[in-house]
């Protein structure tokens, strides 16, 4: 697992990079990460050695010039690390049309196992529907797989699958368990960033600072998104799902800059 921003900043990088074709030395890098965060050449070089030993890179070695000189690549497991879920996959997934529910009774004392669920549920997606019950559309395999590492009792949690049978269609459940007009409100946030204007001279460490800035709007749109499928997606209400237009969007706006890099 990475740990830390800078981490993430520093295999994206790679992983733009690589995509056409351009390697950099480990200096190069730790420069560029120096003039827009500041600290120093040692921490950055530091840092990257700490990504060969996590397996997030590989190193090449360019000469006999020091560790400024050789060469980090990206690995698999750094590859996996920099790929964000798709709005676009889960929309065009198919639904099987049941809802998995989780319900909990913890009591008020074990205020860590209750943190640790809602983290839990959070990370899965799960939305909200009301007090302890949570509700999602996605298999319960995929649900079971990473409850197990909870330190929290089973017979706390109670896990169902089916439909509702009382009024209202699926769209009204997934408006209540989900907050989707912040969420439409950070995608649209998203794309008016991507429509500022952009210098001409694009350099290395200005794609850099860039990136980490489209890169945490990105994240705050995409950590609360259920990515739901288009079956579930309440269009009456909500209009268009601007993920979509963000994640075609984001595509072309980190290829437009990438076409300079071959001058990097």
């Amino acid at each position: 697992m990475l740990k830390g921003p800078r981490s993430l900043e520093l295999i994206t990088i790679l992983a733009d990079l690589s995509a056409y074709g351009v390697t950099l030395a480990s200096g190069q890098l730790a420069k560029i990460c120096l003039e827009a965060y500041g600290g120093s050449n040692r921490a950055y070089l530091n840092l990257l050695r700490r990504l060969e030993k996590s397996g997030h890179i590989s190193v090449e070695s360019r000469s006999n010039a020091g560790d400024s000189a050789w060469v980090p690549n990206l690995t698999a497991a750094g590859e996996s690390a920099t790929r964000s879920p798709s709005p676009f996959a889960a929309w065009e997934s198919a639904w099987d049309g049941k809802w998995r529910l989780l319900t909990f009774d913890l009591p008020s004392h074990a205020s860590n196992a209750r943190f640790e669920l809602r983290d839990w549920l959070k990370t899965l997606r799960f939305g909200k529907l009301q007090g302890s019950v949570w509700i999602s559309h996605r298999a319960l395999p995929e649900v079971e797989s990473s409850f197990a590492a909870l330190r929290v009792s089973a017979d706390s949690v109670v896990c169902m699958e089916g439909i509702f049978w009382s009024c209202g269609d699926d769209a009204s459940y997934v408006v209540k368990a989900w907050p989707l007009y912040k969420i439409q409100a950070a995608y649209s946030d998203y794309l008016s960033f991507l429509d500022t204007k952009i210098e001409l001279s694009r350099t290395l460490t200005a794609y850099q600072a860039w990136r980490a800035r489209e890169r945490s709007l990105w994240d705050a749109a995409l950590k609360n998104d259920p990515l739901l499928p288009k079956e579930l997606w309440p269009t009456k209400r909500l209009g268009a799902n601007l993920a979509l237009e963000a994640e075609a969007r984001r595509e072309d706006a980190v290829r437009n800059w990438l076409e300079a890099a071959q001058n990097w």
